[in-house]
């Protein structure tokens, strides 16, 4: 008389699923945004994530958005925005390759001072349009400030102007200032 079940296994299932890899991870988030989120693209998500929340509004945003967002833009994540902006600037697929018709065109526009960024195909040349047009905006501003007088009273009106005694020499008359 034997009561043993054929069906029976000793084996249970794993009380943890097995780690998927970065790679299935990765799948699977971007099936999730895609095709369950309905996003056209993963960019177009992450625009949506970083978009500006304003203030006393953030009710029509979820709270977890709220504090994730906050902490990856302040720099308390591991990962911090700038190394993200790195990994885009260094892409193999940021620029175009040596084979592609449009190689000569956009490294004309890297570190083009006035293209408007968004113009630009690709991330590198983008970006560093992007960060010259950033820089040069501060620079210009600080020229400005170095070679414009600031707002004085009338009654101050009458000293010599702060560009004419930066160039003053000892034996000028602005030699007090």
């Amino acid at each position: 008389m034997s009561y043993a079940n054929p069906t029976f296994s000793h084996s249970r299932p794993p009380v943890h699923p097995s780690k998927m890899s970065d790679s299935e991870r990765l799948e699977k988030a971007i099936e999730f945004i895609v095709d369950e989120l309905n996003y056209p693209s993963v960019a177009e998500f992450f625009t949506t994530y970083i978009q500006q929340i304003p203030r006393d509004t953030s009710a029509s945003f979820g709270d977890r958005h709220c504090r994730t967002l906050k902490a990856f833009l302040q720099g308390r994540t591991k990962v911090k925005p700038v190394e993200i902006v790195k990994k885009i600037y260094g892409h193999r697929y940021s620029y175009p390759s040596y084979k592609s018709s449009q190689k000569e065109v956009q490294s004309l526009l890297c570190f083009h001072p006035s293209m408007p960024p968004k113009d630009i195909n690709y991330a590198c040349p983008s970006v560093s349009t992007w960060a010259t047009q950033l820089v040069g905006k501060h620079v210009e501003k600080s020229m400005q400030d170095l070679t414009h007088d600031p707002p004085v009273p009338d009654s101050l009106s009458a000293q010599v102007p702060v560009h004419l005694a930066a160039a003053a020499n000892d034996r000028s008359k602005a030699k007090g200032i």
